[in-house]
């Protein structure tokens, strides 16, 4: 039965729930509220609670978070239910190539338009950006309040800007806290690389020369080296779907040519460029210039500052409309010439080293006195020199309205280009590093020259060549292209790969690499300043290359990188998939493990359905301060906490044409519309590419027989069929009618059971692999990802590509071994006391039960066995039941997790991996060491890989059927009847019962209570709507639902 063992009533169908139209779904208790109709989980239970989400106006758009939680600044908000629904319907916006096969549902090649989270800064401001932001620092960035600058420890520290506990920044209702409606589906910036490069040409000219006290014009040769700046940028999509960025329309105006995507630097004034001009016979005591970088690039492009530094904008083969494949990593940099260097930039979808811009100062921006020092014959150094700040922004054009626009007007206002720049697109992600200083990363060093003879020569020399001047200026004679330049200095900008020694994470699993806010301060505080260093899936490396081939490895004719194990050719792998868009409707909470609504790094990806301990927050706890007004929350165990147990998946959802009929477009991103709230006459939209309605697929399951996708659920018997469809369509009322076969439950402490279970996920076709594959003892599937395109089955260690684009794949061995770890981990955790919320408010009693000795409690609830444990207790602290399974059966051989990091022991995180000098900010690094009972830290460095068996993993395949109590007995009764001479009969009788959705008292309907605030309580009612009523009557308080004879027979002696 599929009801709420924790908090009492049903389940509440989330698959019907999320089908509603925007207008029907503001009206429910996930928008803008039903009257008596809760759905956030709070502390004191399931409540009515609302959130400003949008300012319309002078109105405030409300919404229902998923979970809330009362601190001394106001209340920790989950993300909206809008954002779920968001994520869960984008299967109905994919596009799809025309399908070969005839099959009823077969598919083409799925495509996605790429979106970043929703609201924007544009919806945020429909009127422009405010002239204040009511905060001692009024910048542009300050007045917009994008994510990255809302989620900003270095915020005043009051408790009006704990932006995790306020609804409104600084107090001001009129500065909303943005959170998202929509969530993002984007690949994200892998890498940027900035090659700070040399080279030189020769001229003959009249020089000035000093001579004693005279200056003298003298004719000579002159060496004119040029400082070159090649940028690298490398896009990885690590969905299982096609990805398409698109341009949005032209604004019309002159020389403005509009892009899908684009990359902009900010925040480098503590960086500098350093030369070095060595003395005739000495290389002591050299003469020493530096300049700002950002004054370096200001002299260059007067539009240029320090808020806006320089930007790439990105085109593939020319085009602005750009298509990555699944898992693939793409490289985009100059066309093979140097050019002058200019503010805005393009680059193209290749890796070419013959390219640049060049700096146009002649002075270097070190004045003309120092141009006096130079010598051509005597030995010289340049060195870039990082300090301060660095600040990336990645933008899109996704939303309606967007516009990415390369101005090249020489006449353009530059104030105003910004403020387009960072109003008018969609940032998907700004990097942010600070606290640069030569402790953290050390300079590399100078590139140094004997003379600058020596400087590599920016076209290629003659054959044979000459040593005097033959009249040609400059020399060599430009040709096409340029020959590679040397390389001064790399500076690199890289998502976190598992090889990472620096300071190693587990991105996606502890961290989340896709979210809009990647900087240090988004932490929390220290002191009245947000923490400094980097947020913790992004490296900054600094340093000297010798040769091209070592500033990226690529493949593909230089168009495609690598990633996953490593950024190297010998490791990496060309597709790596880490992250799925859902190709029909999902079926598992658990999948909701890929929906990208989080905002800040410090959050993982793969939250629901994983339990990981935050290094942000103490392991016995789930709310903590960092600082000065700074709330820092455990986002995986709240999340859990609000879904398991109150919700599931019926799969009851409209079938999507997908390629049988002929291609599909991919729908352009639309936001939400969180503020029409629908009536009784408002009709909802019709989608043209359904294939069959939800309607039909409710009438063809309860009139045909026809299965729902997911299988496990079948009809309560003996129903109207029209009043059995009718509530199968109503989100509140589906459970009432059905039932779940086959479903298992958690607190068994049979091998054999759980073993059976596990090898449910035998026997299963995935993408091209058969259902036997690759043998009938070794093909139990746990995918992260479902792909349409081949799918390796996951093998050996982190450097193995199949681990990056493949599935964990058990063999019967495994499974067994598994099932044994998941029974003594079920022991181990039953006779622990201190488990959630409720028991650090109220001590948990003795939990003895039935005359035990020790206390042995089941698990209340779903989430309570998802969940790890609030308890002193190191091993349950730190993650989940199952993901400590898992470790536990590594111990003896099974190969699930550890596999990954065979030969390769570097890869296991410990506390001390997490406290290096460029390590994020973390105040609780020891929570990196996940275990099993006994033993070490078992967590690595690719946990995120989807070759790696993870708790979510098993509860995405086989969560649906997962109960903590059982509704079906088998009862033996027996009677006896004796005569007045003595004889005695007697008689034995087997019956078979299931618990059903009906109570005792049919006074009650199944659904009464689903979606009134809980836990519910017993008293009178005035609702009229029967599933927010708590009018329960005695009989049914007390006896609860109705059990039903399934089967009866009568026993012999010998079956006794």
């Amino acid at each position: 039965m599929l009801a709420d063992s924790l908090n009492g009533g049903l389940k509440r169908d989330l698959s019907v729930a999320f089908e509603l139209s925007d207008a029907q779904f503001a009206a429910t208790e996930f928008g803008q509220g039903a009257v008596g109709a809760a759905a956030t989980t709070t502390e004191k239970g399931v409540e009515a609670t609302a959130m400003p989400v949008l300012a319309q106006g002078a109105k405030t758009i409300v919404a229902a978070p998923v979970f809330s939680r009362t601190v001394s600044d106001g209340q920790v908000r989950g993300p909206a239910w809008w954002a779920l629904r968001d994520y869960h319907r984008l299967y109905k916006q994919l596009g799809w190539s025309t399908s070969a096969t005839s099959s009823a549902r077969s598919t083409g090649t799925p495509t996605l338009r790429a979106r970043t989270l929703w609201p924007n800064v544009a919806a945020g401001h429909p009127s422009g950006p405010p002239a204040s932001s009511g905060l001692p620092n009024n910048s542009l960035r300050n007045r917009l309040y994008g994510y990255s600058d809302v989620y900003d420890g270095d915020l005043p520290a009051t408790s009006s800007n704990n932006p995790n506990a306020n609804d409104f920044r600084n107090g001001s209702k009129s500065n909303i806290v943005t959170r998202p409606l929509n969530v993002a589906a984007t690949p994200y910036l892998q890498r940027v690389t900035l090659a700070f490069t040399v080279n030189k040409m020769r001229y003959w000219d009249w020089t000035e020369v000093r001579r004693g006290k005279f200056w003298e014009w003298e004719w000579g040769e002159w060496i004119d080296v040029r400082i070159n700046i090649q940028p690298i940028v490398v896009i990885h999509n690590p969905f299982n779907v096609r990805m398409t960025w698109t341009p949005g329309a032209a604004s019309g105006g002159f020389k403005k040519t509009p892009y899908a995507a684009a990359i902009g630097f900010s925040d480098m004034a503590g960086w500098k460029f350093r030369f070095k001009q060595y003395k005739t016979g000495t290389l002591a005591n050299p003469y020493v210039y530096e300049t700002k970088i950002t004054d370096f690039f200001t002299r260059q492009a007067t539009d240029s500052d320090n808020d806006d530094t320089f930007r790439f904008y990105l085109t593939k083969d020319a085009d602005a409309t750009i298509t990555l494949e699944p898992g693939e990593l793409r490289v985009f940099s100059c066309e093979p010439q140097i050019g002058e260097w200019a503010k805005s930039i393009v680059l193209d979808n290749t890796y070419n080293i013959q390219g640049g811009y060049r700096d146009n100062v002649w002075d270097w921006n070190f004045g003309k006195a120092a141009t006096k020092t130079f010598n051509i014959d005597n030995p010289i150094g340049l060195e870039i020199i990082p300090g301060g700040s660095l600040r990336v922004r990645h933008a899109l054009s996704c939303w309606p309205g967007d516009q990415l626009e390369l101005n090249e007007s020489a006449t353009g206002n530059p104030m105003a280009d910004k403020t387009d720049f960072l109003t008018k697109s969609s940032e998907n992600t700004e990097i942010v590093f600070n606290d640069i200083a030569q402790a953290k990363y050390p300079s590399p060093g100078e590139k140094f020259y004997m003379s600058w003879y020596d400087v590599e020569d920016k076209y290629q020399r003659p054959v044979p060549d000459i040593t005097e001047w033959d009249g040609r200026e400059p020399y060599p004679t430009p040709t096409s292209p340029p020959k590679p330049a040397d390389i001064v200095t790399v500076i690199d900008v890289t998502a976190k790969t598992s090889d990472h020694a620096a300071a190693p994470f587990s991105t996606f699993t502890h961290s989340n690499p896709l979210a809009a806010v990647q900087r240090p301060s988004a932490s929390g505080r220290i002191g009245s300043a947000g923490a400094r260093g980097a947020s913790p899936s992004y490296q900054l490396t600094v340093r000297a290359v010798d040769d091209w081939m070592n500033v990226i490895n690529n493949t593909g004719g230089g168009k495609l990188a690598y990633g996953g194990d490593s950024l190297e050719k010998i490791t990496g792998g060309t597709r790596v998939i880490l992250a799925e868009i859902p190709l029909v409707q999902p079926v598992s909470l658990a999948q909701y493990a890929h929906a990208n609504f989080g905002v800040r790094d410090q959050q993982p990806l793969l939250s629901i359905g994983n339990s990981f301990a935050s290094p942000l927050i103490d392991a016995k706890k789930v709310l903590q301060d960092n600082g000065t007004s700074w709330t820092e929350f455990d986002q995986s165990y709240l999340l859990n906490a609000s879904l398991w147990d109150g919700f599931f998946l019926s799969s009851i959802a409209p079938w999507m044409k997908a390629g049988k009929d002929g291609a599909i477009t991919p729908a352009a991103p639309t936001p939400t519309d969180p503020a029409t709230l629908a009536t009784k006459t408002t009709v909802p939209p019709t989608d043209p590419n359904e294939k069959k309605s939800l309607t039909q697929v409710i009438s063809d399951f309860v009139n045909k027989g026809m299965p729902l996708d997911n299988p496990r659920f079948s009809l309560e018997s003996g129903r109207d069929a029209g009043a059995t469809a009718a509530a199968l369509a109503d989100y509140r009322r589906s459970a009432a009618v059905l039932l779940n076969q086959g479903a298992f439950n958690v607190n068994s402490t049979s091998v054999t059971a759980w073993t059976a279970f596990l090898g449910s996920a035998k026997n299963l076709a995935i993408a091209d692999k058969t259902a036997a594959s690759p043998e009938a003892e070794n093909n139990a599937r746990f995918p992260r990802v479902q792909s349409k395109d081949a799918a390796a089955i996951a093998t050996g260690n982190t450097n193995d590509p199949s681990n990056w684009a493949g599935f964990a794949n058990l063999s019967d061995a495994q499974i067994a071994n598994l099932a044994n770890a998941i029974v003594a981990e079920n022991k181990a955790r039953f006779a622990i006391q201190t488990r959630g919320e409720r028991d650090l408010i109220k001590a948990p009693g003795s939990r003895l039960f039935g005359g035990l000795t020790k206390p042995a409690t089941p698990y209340l609830g779903l989430s309570e066995f998802i969940n790890r444990f609030l308890t002193p207790e190191t091993w349950a602290s730190r993650c989940g039941a199952l993901q400590a399974a898992i470790f536990r059966a590594d111990q003896t051989g099974a190969g699930l997790s550890d596999r990954l990091f065979a030969n390769a022991t570097d890869r296991i995180l410990t506390q001390g991996s997490l406290t290096t000098a460029t390590s994020s900010w973390l105040p609780h690094p020891e929570n990196i060491e996940a275990s099993a009972q006994t033993g070490g830290s078992r967590t690595h460095t690719a946990m995120g890989a989807p070759g790696n068996l993870l708790q979510s993993d098993l509860l995405q395949s086989l969560g649906s059927a997962l109960v903590t109590r059982s509704d079906t007995f088998t009862l033996r009764c027996y009677g006896e009847a004796g005569l007045d001479n003595g004889e005695i009969g007697s008689a034995w009788m087997e019956v078979v019962v299931q618990r059903i959705p009906e109570f005792v008292d049919p006074t009650n309907v199944a659904e009464t209570g689903n979606s009134a605030p809980k836990p519910l309580k017993i008293a009178p009612s005035a609702a009229t709507d029967p599933t927010l009523s708590t009018a329960l009557t005695p009989v049914n308080n007390v006896l609860g639902r109705r059990f039903k004879i399934v089967s009866m027979r009568w026993l012999k002696a010998d079956e006794i």
